[in-house]
């Protein structure tokens, strides 16, 4: 019995491990997007004072979209 102690701490462990890092990644995955969101406030608020919900989210999701999915410039690969 005490020879299993450490392999299931480290099965333990080991997940733990990985999903704080998923969470600080996604975490700064949601800062971005925050700071994009914004930016575009600050740059969209004579638009989007004409807009509607469901437009205006429509628009930042977009926007977003086009923010993380922009194709790579030819000479950066």
């Amino acid at each position: 019995m005490t020879e299993q102690w450490p392999r299931d701490a480290r099965i333990r462990r080991t997940p733990q491990k990985s999903n704080s890092r998923n969470a600080k990644k996604l975490a700064d995955d949601f800062q971005a997007i925050q700071n994009a969101e914004i930016h575009l406030c600050e740059r969209r608020v004579w638009k989007a004072a004409r807009m509607d919900n469901s437009k205006r989210r429509a628009a930042l999701a977009h926007s977003i979209r086009k923010f993380f999915f922009a194709p790579k410039p030819r000479g950066a690969e």
